[in-house]
């Protein structure tokens, strides 16, 4: 397994899905970056699991990772589609920046399902940005990000949550907690940074979540502790510091408390999992 995150040498690359990676998508890997999978043609016996979600490869189908999260694929030869890998730095400066930030969406919508008839053009778009990608021009970035925005928006008109809003207080806590909760991990400490209180934290987020501040806390957290897991061959001790948790033992409580398993039982199911 690697003991680090992938990155791109360049901002944005596009490839046939076929096109053999510099590394094996076929194992556990996770990078700092975006991967946009869509697929024309898929048989639908072919899976792939984002972060610990198994899900079914299906034509007419879009795929994205967000930067940090547990990708494996596993995909019959058959299957037919473009990969578009991109960084944050390009994401951010080829749409507004009212559009920027976009982690949280993704991050809930994993999967997209594009009609037939929408999903032909936008092929036809993705196949453009291949295209000007493989070519060589004075322009060439400049025509690369138009392209893209236009993919961008085609993309996001069809996620589930049509009424995202990135000014909402709900996702801007989101937002803030998945920059900061390795060093914050208590409520009124966020509603302080939102300025709100936090009766008025905890209304928002449960109206649009349906869980508490604390829960979504509690639940980045362990998906970091399951991702560091899965793919880094470190020892407790280590990610107890590095997530800062006070002692092992607070560590080693706080996944039992959400899981009923003990660190090193949590590794090996998350393991099972992706065999």
């Amino acid at each position: 397994m690697d003991n680090q995150l992938h990155t791109l040498t360049n901002d944005i690359v596009v490839r046939d899905i076929k096109h053999k990676n510099s590394y094996n998508s076929s194992t556990i890997h996770r990078h700092n970056y975006y991967e946009v999978f869509m697929f024309n043609r898929a048989d639908g016996d072919s899976m792939q699991i984002i972060d610990f979600c198994k899900y079914q490869i299906e034509s007419d189908s879009i795929y994205i990772v967000a930067p940090g999260q547990v990708h494996l694929m596993k995909r019959l030869s058959d299957d037919n589609g473009i990969l578009i890998q991109f960084t944050k730095e390009f994401l951010s400066e080829s749409i507004l920046p009212m559009h920027i930030d976009w982690y949280s969406r993704f991050m809930t919508n994993p999967v997209i399902n594009i009609p037939t008839e929408i999903s032909e053009q936008l092929f036809s778009y993705i196949s453009k940005l291949k295209e000007i990608y493989n070519t060589k021009s004075a322009y060439k970035k400049q025509k690369l990000q138009k392209m893209f925005g236009l993919i961008f928006f085609t993309i996001l008109e069809f996620t589930k949550d049509q009424k995202y809003n990135s000014n909402n207080l709900a996702y801007l806590f989101i937002t803030e907690v998945e920059k900061r909760f390795r060093e914050i991990r208590v409520v009124k400490q966020y509603a302080n940074n939102l300025n709100v209180t936090i009766s008025k934290l905890e209304n928002e987020v449960k109206k649009h979540f349906g869980k508490t501040p604390l829960q979504i806390i509690n639940e980045i957290l362990l998906t970091e502790i399951k991702r560091i897991l899965i793919t880094e061959d470190i020892s407790q001790k280590e990610i107890t510091h590095r997530l800062n948790f006070d002692s092992q033992a607070s560590y080693t409580r706080f996944i039992k408390r959400n899981t009923d398993l003990t660190p090193t039982e949590l590794k090996n199911a998350m393991l099972e999992i992706h065999k």
